[in-house]
């Protein structure tokens, strides 16, 4: 994720977390499932974050994405 500034605006606005491993990850996940409170600011923060940078967003989702098939657990 290094050189995306957008990702530090996640962070720093509440909307994004940190994942350094699949056992973070799948930790991260699951408080967001099980605690509706946390769920709800991330929720919240990430939409305001996408309504004023959608096209960041976008682009950040399509990296992602590509990653995805090369990340193992």
């Amino acid at each position: 994720i290094a050189g995306f500034r957008e990702v530090d605006a996640l962070m720093e606005c509440g909307a994004g977390r940190l994942c350094k491993s699949a056992e973070d990850l799948v930790q991260g996940a699951t408080e967001w499932m099980e605690n509706d409170g946390s769920r709800q600011k991330a929720g919240s923060a990430a939409a305001r974050w996408v309504d004023t940078h959608g096209g960041a967003a976008c682009h950040i989702a399509d990296v992602i994405q590509m990653a995805a098939p090369t990340i193992s657990t």
